[in-house]
């Protein structure tokens, strides 16, 4: 079975876990976001998703429902604007402060042509909620954040530090040397900064072929693994993390894949397994 042919698979594995319910999606690694609705035969719902982005685009296809979208840009310390455009007519745009929604835009074209921008802070960051008409095809929103009236520099992180596509996830769940879930407890540069060493408390191990991760108590696992340097991984230490890796050798366990988003990284083991199982018969 191709697995680059296993979009149904990517969908049945993200509706084991977001029936009926908000699945969040983040934009940390990739700034343009491409989405859909739920089939118009089906009830509305709210899509929830997050970008750290300072620059971006979300492209939200055969809109159906809700769209909430929070910013939480990454090394902004200080008070920023958020501007946005939305450059398709037919969308309400509104912000959310606590549980109170308040119109930014409404659906008339002259008006979602206009750049809106809304003040923020460190500590609040803006949230906006989206709604389309029932007609609506495509609707497409740029933002930009600006700090002292200005853009910030955008950094391209290292494609070793980027979480892998679904598809290489997928693949990797099956052929990686271990597949836990856990949290990042401790790292430790190794030689000249380009590797770490990440003491990883897995809270439960999917699969193992050798002794990596080792049982501490009950319901934790502890194990080292070797990690790409400079890739902010301090910022998910407290974050829950579904990741595979391989031996290598005379350079121990060695991350392969990781990925922090909700949908994935609470997919059953149970669910896991039975995938890997499906796809080599």
């Amino acid at each position: 079975m191709e697995y680059c042919t296993s979009f149904k698979v990517v969908r049945w594995l993200l509706l084991l876990t977001c029936f009926n319910s908000v699945c969040p999606t983040s934009l940390e690694e990739d700034c343009i976001w491409r989405g859909s609705g739920v089939p118009r035969q089906e009830r509305p719902s709210v899509v929830s998703i997050e970008t750290k982005c300072h620059q971006g685009e979300l492209h939200w296809s055969d809109p159906f429902g809700g769209l909430r979208v929070t910013f939480n840009p990454r090394d902004v310390h200080a008070d920023y604007k958020l501007c946005f455009t939305a450059r398709h007519p037919g969308v309400r745009i509104y912000i959310e402060w606590g549980q109170n929604l308040t119109l930014l835009r409404g659906t008339e074209e002259n008006e979602t042509r206009n750049a809106v921008c809304v003040k923020s802070s460190a500590a609040q960051r803006p949230v906006l909620y989206l709604e389309t008409q029932e007609d609506q095809i495509m609707t497409q929103l740029n933002y930009t954040v600006l700090v002292n009236g200005r853009k910030r520099p955008i950094h391209k992180r290292r494609k070793e530090c980027k979480p892998c596509h679904y598809r290489e996830l997928l693949r990797s769940f099956c052929e990686a040397n271990f597949v836990v879930r856990g949290y990042i407890r401790r790292l430790i540069p190794v030689g000249n900064g380009l590797t770490e060493q990440a003491d990883f408390e897995a809270t439960e191990i999917i699969r193992q072929e050798h002794e990596i991760f080792v049982k501490r108590d009950a319901n934790k696992f502890a194990g080292s693994i070797n990690v790409p340097g400079g890739c902010h991984w301090r910022e998910t230490k407290n974050q829950l993390l579904l990741l595979t890796g391989n031996l290598k050798g005379g350079k121990g366990p060695a991350l392969q894949c990781y990925i922090q988003e909700e949908a994935w990284v609470n997919i059953p083991k149970e669910d896991i397994l039975h995938f890997c199982k499906v796809v080599h018969v």
